[in-house]
């Protein structure tokens, strides 16, 4: 044993009326809770600091607490040093202490290039620092120190009135610049995030009405459940607001252009949802087009349901004809239902629709926030369009190593088809739903009825590169040609796995079959072009599915 440590702990023991056994054990445990990146001769001085004893020997002998990587802090650290880039000033947050007094603390995202974790400053003398702009987002600081706890399942780092902050001149360019960009919908449910709290882009698309709750210490709470919906690819994430923050969609319309800030990422059941925090805010932009749209409708396609990840909306294609340009576009639900109402070819004027780019096309979007209004019928003297000319505008031709986003047109052979999972969804509202004790629980409704959508992937090769095609709820019964319910009537009598079947005789038919597919391409979370696959052809057996 070090005979410089044994006389510290002698010391300590003498000024404390503590016994050297006890004082061991301060100092093992602290080792411990660092996990061997503090040592004893570290820790003996920190023991000394929790018991108010001022030591003779000279801190600069013994080698002090050294700088610890966030991928090595855990719960229950104390005076932890930490250095890193702010990468995100979330800012001063009012609220209210136990005592019952408003205050304040500050909250950043610090990273050290390897990983990102919260900073909260409950320090008032750092505090201020924040608010007058000496401590900001892209500073490189030295935490001196600083406790550790837990967030829900993530690390935070308490800076209190013991602590330091310092910041750190120089390049640093091991550590990672801020950035303030602002995500669609699309990027937050196909990429990971360094950071759990983004800002969104996107078109709200629902809203259900705010409901309360009982909190825990017996106040009653509110919360609203809305989705928002990718502007270009149509895809919908539920977000929800929670108590104040419901405040501020007052006055917001369906089908307004929003961007949601300091808005929490959380998955649940599987499906990335966003949260309202203390700092969220609400901001109308302006529409995307304004006034009327005015031009004749030359082509409809049928209406199909289109799968997106919290539900089904009913959509359609259609071309509209204006000062001799063509231009494609998307209708959903109710304007979908008007719109196929009327033979085509006719004159419509349309307000309040959006222009959305799929790919390097644009198409023009019509929901239900959309005013219709057929001013004419041209079936007599005006020309309607037929699908092998219509397929050419909506869809683009490329092979699969540049299907990396837009309606696209791919042709290959099949290298895998996979087996039908069987999800299930909420009769009211579309959501994903869970089981619990034979009952589905939806997320908005509560107690509901699930209706099951199959799902099933297809790998396709064409020489470039391989894509996932992944046909959903009613295609897959077309393609296999047994409903949803035989499939799990099926699984049931087999004794198969649950809500997972195997379309063996598709698999057979198809394995090696060159086939052409055209849907909504992207890239996956695996690098991996997926296709939401819309039409599908196999021309050696003769099959077209015009899902």
């Amino acid at each position: 044993m070090n005979d410089e440590l044994e006389f510290i702990v002698e010391e300590i023991s003498r000024k404390s009326g503590k016994s050297k056994e006890e004082i061991w054990n301060m100092v093992r445990k602290y080792v411990a809770e660092y996990d061997g990146i503090l040592r004893e001769d570290g820790a003996v001085y920190l023991v000394a600091h929790d018991l108010g004893v001022k030591l003779e020997q000279k801190p600069e002998k013994i080698k002090g607490p050294e700088i610890i990587p966030l991928e090595k802090v855990v719960p229950g650290m104390r005076r932890a040093m930490i250095r890193g880039r702010i990468i995100r000033m979330i800012g001063v947050v009012p609220y209210i202490s136990r005592d019952g007094e408003k205050t304040e603390r500050a909250e950043f995202f610090i990273s050290d290039g390897k990983k990102t974790a919260r900073a909260v400053v409950w320090s008032k003398g750092i505090v201020d620092r924040i608010k007058k702009g000496e401590i900001q987002e892209g500073d490189v600081v030295m935490i001196s120190r600083a406790r550790i706890g837990r967030r829900g399942e993530e690390i935070s780092i308490n800076i209190d009135s013991e602590s330091e902050i310092n910041v750190l001149e120089g390049e640093f360019p091991e550590y990672p610049t801020p950035s303030a960009r602002i995500l669609s919908v699309a990027e937050i449910l196909s990429e990971e995030f360094p950071l759990p709290e983004v800002d969104v882009r996107g078109i709200l698309s629902n809203i259900f009405q705010p409901a309360e709750f009982s909190k825990k210490d017996g106040e009653t709470g509110r919360r609203v459940t809305l989705t928002l919906r990718d502007e270009k690819t149509g895809d919908e994430i539920r977000v929800v607001f929670w108590n104040e923050k419901v405040d501020l969609l007052s006055g917001v319309q369906i089908n307004s252009p929003v961007v949601l800030k300091n808005m929490r990422i959380r998955e649940r059941n599987g499906s990335i949802e966003l949260h309202s925090t203390a700092l969220t805010e609400v901001f109308v932009e302006g529409p995307q087009t304004s006034g009327f749209f005015k031009g004749e409708i030359i082509y409809l396609s049928k209406i199909r349901d289109m799968a997106l990840r919290n539900g089904s909306k009913k959509m359609l294609y259609f071309i509209i004809k204006k000062n001799g340009e063509l231009l494609p576009g998307r209708a959903w639900d109710d304007a979908a239902e008007m719109l196929s109402r009327t033979r085509v070819p006719y004159l419509v004027e349309i307000k309040d629709a959006y222009t959305v780019k799929l790919g390097d096309r644009d198409f023009l979007s019509i929901d239900k926030g959309s005013k219709i209004r057929i001013i004419e019928s041209r079936t007599e003297s005006g020309a309607f369009m037929d699908y092998s000319t219509a397929k050419g505008i909506i869809y683009t031709k490329t092979s699969i190593s540049e299907a990396i986003g837009g309606l696209v047109e791919v042709r290959g052979l099949v290298s895998y088809v996979g087996d039908i999972f069987i999800r299930w969804y909420c009769e009211k509202c579309g959501e994903r739903v869970e089981r619990e004790y034979g009952k589905f629980i939806c997320p908005n409704c509560g107690d509901t009825t699930g209706l099951p959508r199959p799902s099933l992937t297809i790998f396709i090769d064409d020489g470039t590169g391989v894509a996932k095609a992944v046909i959903t709820g009613k295609d897959v019964e077309q393609v296999v040609k047994k409903s949803v319910e035989e499939m799990l009537e099926e699984i049931d009598m087999k004794g198969l796995e649950l809500d997972r079947y195997s379309p063996d005789d598709l698999r057979n038919k198809l394995n090696g079959e060159e086939v052409i597919v055209r849907g909504s391409a992207r890239i996956g979370n695996d690098g991996v072009p997926r296709i939401i696959v819309e039409e599908m052809e196999a021309p050696r057996w003769n099959m077209r599915y015009p899902f």
